[in-house]
């Protein structure tokens, strides 16, 4: 019996220990992940106005450990009301990181907040904020053989810049010159067979480079002629200009047939800056290197255009934007299948003298003069401080977030490889009042800005070692350093000198 009686509370311990029969119970379900209940957001302690930055937002939960199944969408707002953000987004295994760009000195933040419950939220560390010093450094390079403004810079196949013609005290000019940046210095070479300025200059796609219109002594010229870098003289084409141009664009196409559209222009004399009696004209022509012709394009502008400008589009169309003083809000739109002008969808500029540079997908167009006057009468112009540019993927412009610190005509727009595009010297006006009249006064100027397309803002830079107004900027082969030549300064004179940006 004792063996027995054993053997029964053996069995019977056994069973509690691993719960027989049907009286054991199943083992409890895992607990959910801890919610996400605020977040975290790590940035620099400080950033450049205009250049974007990266921070990370993180979900926590309570207990401050990282919420890696939060599946929400955040949203970012900023003290900075001209702060660029990213938009609405999740994050991966609780985390991810984002770009930003703050645009306002001074000590700002960055706040991610969920979509839904607005209770997960989180404030980033404070940022302190200022304007961008000095970007690159303006020094002076050797000087031209000869002063001008309002000449062509045509940077050549080998890396040298052809300087042709412009103006100065003597009058139109037809010299030309080579600047050699391996030695810094300017050498003389073939003249152009008639004096112009207020001209183009392309370089085609053999080397060589197309000279067209613009006015000499007498008037207005239909004429054209061709550089050759491998003699350095100027040849006439076979054919002339259709109509004499002064103040036109020419744009080498990349349709594959080397062809140059002439757009615009007008028959007075080459204005620098300032009043600018002539309209115009809305006709185009193309130029084809292989006959030496010139033939109309299919239809015309919408707007009648003179100092304007033309910008080979990345689809291989050209814009031709401002250059109008009717009112006019159109661009064109220039498409080499069937040579036609179309309208642009949206917007547009009527100002004189501006300035255009490709970006990417955009086309940034800035300053300009206008025809206007704060006395509200007379027939001034005011040069002007706006910028907008043309969006690519509609054909639509926009404002740009900021504008120039300094209202510009006459004046360089120039992109350098990875930006941010330069801005440097024009002219600006001053518009004393006498009896309800306003007659403006120009004066160069020798500061520089850039822009920043990302924050679509503009930035201070070092000024120029001369205030220059209708001079040229070049962006030299190596990508990085541009070469301003020429000019007029503050005083009015004609300028010899040049300087490099690098």
């Amino acid at each position: 019996m004792k063996n027995f009686f054993f053997l029964v509370v053996a069995l019977s311990g056994l069973c509690l220990l691993t719960a027989c029969g049907s009286g054991g119970t199943s083992p409890a379900p895992p607990s959910p992940p801890p919610a996400a209940t605020h977040f975290s957001l790590s940035a620099p302690s400080s950033a450049t106005a205009g250049i974007a930055f990266n921070f990370t937002v993180t979900a926590l939960d309570a207990a401050n450990s990282v919420a890696t199944s939060y599946s929400g969408t955040v949203h970012f707002t900023s003290t900075d009301s001209q702060a660029v953000l990213p938009a609405n987004s999740s994050l991966t295994s609780g985390s991810a990181t984002f770009s930003a760009t703050l645009n306002t000195d001074g000590s700002q933040t960055v706040t991610s907040t969920d979509t839904v419950t607005l209770t997960i939220t989180g404030v980033s560390n404070a940022i302190q904020v200022s304007s961008t010093g000095p970007v690159g450094t303006f020094t002076s390079t050797g000087s031209m053989e000869f002063a001008r403004a309002g000449h062509t810079g045509t940077l050549l196949q080998d890396g040298t810049v052809l300087i042709a013609g412009g103006e100065n005290s003597t009058g139109p000019l037809a010299t030309a010159e080579i600047y050699n940046p391996a030695t810094g210095t300017f050498t003389s070479t073939g003249s152009m067979q008639t004096a112009r300025v207020g001209h183009t200059a392309t370089l085609l796609t053999n080397g060589s480079v197309l000279v067209t219109g613009g006015n000499d002594a007498t008037g207005a010229l239909a004429t054209a002629e061709v550089f050759n870098p491998s003699s350095g003289s100027f040849t006439p084409t076979t054919g002339n200009m259709e109509t004499a141009r002064v103040g036109h664009t020419a744009t080498l196409l990349n349709d594959g047939t080397s062809r140059v559209l002439i757009a615009g222009g007008g028959t007075l004399p080459d204005v620098l800056f300032g009043p600018v009696a002539d309209p115009g004209t809305a006709t185009a022509e193309l130029f084809d290197p292989n006959s030496g012709q010139f033939t109309p394009a299919t239809n015309n502008m919408s707007a009648s255009r003179i100092y304007h400008t033309a910008t080979l589009l990345a689809n291989g169309e050209v814009l031709l934007a401002g250059g109008t003083n009717t009112g006019s809000a159109l661009g064109d739109l220039f498409s080499p299948t069937g040579a036609m002008f179309t309208p642009t969808a949206t917007g547009g500029t009527s100002a004189l003298h501006l300035a255009a540079v490709p970006t990417d997908g955009y086309v940034l167009l800035t300053g300009g003069e206008l025809l206007g006057s704060p006395c509200g009468e007379g027939g001034s112009w005011v040069a002007i401080a706006n910028a907008l540019f043309l969006d690519e993927n509609d054909a639509s412009f926009k404002e740009t977030v900021g504008k120039m610190s300094t209202p510009r005509v006459a004046h360089t727009a120039t992109n350098r490889t990875g930006g941010p595009v330069l801005i440097a010297g024009g002219a600006t006006s001053q518009t004393p009042c006498n009896r309800g009249f306003g007659t403006s006064t120009f004066q160069s100027v020798a500061s520089a800005e850039l822009y920043h397309a990302a924050a679509e803002t503009f930035t201070p830079t070092g000024n120029m070692e001369t205030a220059r107004a209708a001079h040229t900027a070049t962006l030299l082969a190596n990508g990085t350093e541009i070469l301003l030549v020429g000019g007029v300064d503050s005083n009015g004179n004609f300028l010899v000198s040049a300087e490099l940006f690098q």
